[in-house]
């Protein structure tokens, strides 16, 4: 083949920190196919005339039919909004042979855990034929790697690596402009405001440091369902001059806020129905030397290492203060877990290292399976 493979790469959103990177590849001609645009972080110049929505299972077939991929990389397995797609996508496949087709999975928990034993016997069924096509399946953490076995995928199909979730975009540094806090130090938290990001346990620790006479300043950058409910709370609380919702930034703005910060907190609060996958906001506080307060969950203790991040039992405010208290009086400590976490970062959390060994494993994959 002379001309570079064309790559179909299926997500159920677009953003700037998915998008941006997937342009990296070097051997494949990517089509970017999205269901919505969920964070509206993406501006005017950020999309490529290769970027398309598709709003329908109908409306995706007929676009893989116009693009005619040679390999396709099929919407999130485990998802049951994206079930309907993904049959689309196999009913592509199973009448254009030739296609080769990959599978990335972020989805830590189990679907009948998640969806019950109904719905858990017809993605049984539906992905023994979606695995059984695929050439390569990317997954990220132990429990998405049992899922995957559960569901008869064999090892030598997958492989642990970064994949969507790519890394860190080299604007998330120590250097450059930094966002003026009325007060330091800041404890910064970025993402959507709503309650399973666990915000309610963050403003009662936070109400704890006060009560204890710790100047600091609290800054929610994002927006969400639950913004109004936080902002009350924390005016009943008589926090308010210490607590300031910035709203939603841009992705390619959000830089200045971060590395401004001197404390990143993420205490999300895992459920049956979700849990953190692999905190990607707190993956650019590292990338700017910036030290982590997370929730110990198995995913986050995956990607945020203890020499540059604090883990917390999610839901216990107490906790959560302590850990923070810790971090924000004594900043020689501060200052050493930032250092860890700017070398970490800059080790695992290379974006076009990330995406060029993805590629090369779709290359040679799809190569080998003829």
């Amino acid at each position: 083949m002379n001309r570079r493979p064309k790559f179909v790469a299926i997500s159920s959103e677009i953003r700037r920190d998915l998008a941006a990177p997937f342009r990296l590849m070097e051997r494949l001609e990517l089509y970017h196919l999205y269901n919505r645009n969920a964070l509206h972080d993406m501006r005017p110049d950020d999309y490529d005339s290769n970027d398309f929505r598709f709003r329908t299972p109908w409306g995706l077939y007929r676009l893989l039919r116009n693009i005619k991929p040679d390999i396709v990389q099929g919407p999130e397995p485990f998802s049951l909004l994206m079930l309907p797609f993904l049959l689309a996508v196999y009913l592509y496949l199973m009448r254009h042979s030739q296609t080769k087709a990959i599978s990335v999975t972020l989805e830590p928990l189990a679907v009948r855990t998640k969806y019950g034993a109904l719905i858990a016997v017809i993605f049984r069924i539906v992905l023994a034929k979606w695995f059984e096509r695929t050439s390569l399946v990317f997954w990220y953490v132990p429990d998405t790697y049992e899922h995957l076995k559960a569901h008869g995928v064999k090892d030598a199909k997958m492989v642990q690596a970064l994949y969507g979730c790519w890394g860190v975009e080299e604007m998330f540094s120590p250097e450059g402009p930094r966002f003026s806090y009325p007060t330091a130090p800041t404890v910064l938290y970025v993402g959507r405001l709503v309650k399973e990001k666990g915000l309610m346990v963050l403003i009662k620790a936070f109400h704890q440091l006060q009560r204890r006479g710790i100047r600091a300043h609290l800054a929610f950058v994002g927006d969400g369902a639950d913004r109004e409910e936080l902002m009350r709370q924390v005016d009943a609380l008589g926090i308010s001059d210490s607590v300031c919702f910035y709203g939603s930034v841009k992705n390619v703005d959000l830089p200045r806020y971060v590395r401004a910060a001197d404390v990143f907190v993420l205490p999300s609060l895992p459920s049956r129905l979700w849990v953190e996958q692999v905190g990607t906001s707190g993956w650019q506080a590292l990338a700017s030397g910036i030290p982590a307060v997370v929730s110990d969950t198995r995913q986050l203790r995956e990607f945020f290492p203890s020499d540059c991040s604090t883990h917390v039992l999610p839901g216990d405010a107490q906790a959560l203060a302590a850990a923070l208290e810790d971090l924000l009086i004594h900043e020689d400590k501060r200052s050493k877990m930032g250092q860890a976490a700017l070398a970490y970062a800059r080790e695992r959390l290379d974006v076009r290292k990330n995406v060029l060994l993805a590629e090369d494993f779709i290359w040679k994959s799809c190569r080998e399976s003829g």
